[in-house]
């Protein structure tokens, strides 16, 4: 890595500079070397170092203009003040303008490349935790479901777009101060805080799957099967949240088919045996009309009986119908 790595000289000393940029190229690093702060900021620009050793007291700018400017136009370029002039306050004020520390002349070769090490060595953690949280984002705006990570208190502290289209609400609106709290329905919510607090707890016993009742920004309802655990090492959890509405309402519309199904068996079984009652009271009600004669007062009752029986078998038509799903024409 060193043989990669720019370390820029900001000194009005030639011979300083020298010095430095010779032990510099021995132990690995690329130095380059210029008097002024206007130089060091181009060079800046221009090459990106990855650390900048500057002196405190230059001709055209002081270093803490230099290290200021610095953090602007190139914030990976960490800074280290060469000072002949160390004071508590100087050095304060350099690392509160974004220096990483101090090191007074004339220069403890040894501890300025202690430091010089350790600034690389934050450097370089610093790019690998930028990089690793890139990825994460990248796979966490990936996966194609609403997904959030929440904190102890209840706060969304990242959420992905389709977490934003599920609930309604802005990047901007959500993270950091929105509770997950706040987009479940009120019925469910007592269970929910329970499942979180026994999920941080050494009890356990919350489940890692469950339904239910997501609210959006309109009040819209959705079913909802989230799966939610705990990052390893600390109290924060990672929930995905998977949008069910539609297949609950499938599921309510195949158990209502079902029923219905059911219902018509049932009523074609009746059907069948009620028609065959019937056939038989039309049957002999026929008979008995054949025999009695027109003025027979027994003929008027028989003539009831066999009407009825007729309604009742237009009945048994229609429960045959409904059961075989046949549409009735008028």
């Amino acid at each position: 890595m060193k043989d990669q790595l720019r370390i820029l000289i900001v000194d009005d000393d030639p011979k300083l500079r020298k010095t430095l940029s010779d032990i510099l190229e021995r132990k690995g690093y690329k130095p380059i070397t210029v008097a002024t702060g206007k130089e060091a900021l181009n060079k800046v620009r221009e090459e990106g170092p990855a650390l900048a050793l500057i002196d405190l007291k230059l001709g055209d700018m002081s270093g803490l203009e230099v290290i200021t400017e610095i953090k602007k136009c190139s914030p990976g370029t960490e800074s280290i003040v060469l000072t002949g002039h160390a004071s508590k306050e100087s050095a304060i004020e350099a690392v509160n303008v974004g220096a990483y520390s101090y090191v007074q002349k004339p220069c403890d070769m040894d501890q300025l490349l202690l430091t010089i090490q350790r600034a690389i060595e934050k450097r370089e953690a610093e790019e690998n935790l930028r990089e690793s949280e890139e990825r994460y984002r990248t796979t966490f705006e990936s996966t194609g479901t609403a997904t959030v990570i929440v904190e102890e208190d209840t706060t969304i502290s990242l959420a992905n777009m389709e977490f934003m289209k599920l609930c309604g609400y802005s990047r901007e609106e959500v993270e950091g101060k929105k509770c997950w709290t706040e987009f479940v329905v009120k019925e469910d919510l007592e269970g929910m805080k329970e499942y979180h607090r026994l999920r941080r707890t050494a009890e356990g016993g919350a489940p890692g799957s469950y339904e239910f009742r997501f609210t959006d920004r309109h009040g819209n309802v959705r079913d909802i099967f989230l799966t939610a655990t705990l990052i390893p090492g600390t109290k924060k959890t990672v929930a995905s949240l998977l949008d069910i509405t539609e297949r609950k309402l499938l599921e309510a519309q195949l158990q209502h088919t079902r029923k219905m199904e059911a219902v018509g068996t049932l009523a074609g079984g009746m059907a069948h045996e009620f028609n065959n009652l019937m056939t038989a009271v039309l049957s002999y009600s026929s008979f008995l009309l054949t025999d009695l004669g027109e003025d027979d007062p027994m003929r008027k009752d028989v003539e009831e009986i066999k009407s009825a029986g007729k309604r009742a078998s237009s009945l048994v038509k229609h429960l045959l119908a409904f059961s075989r799903k046949q549409v009735l024409q008028p």
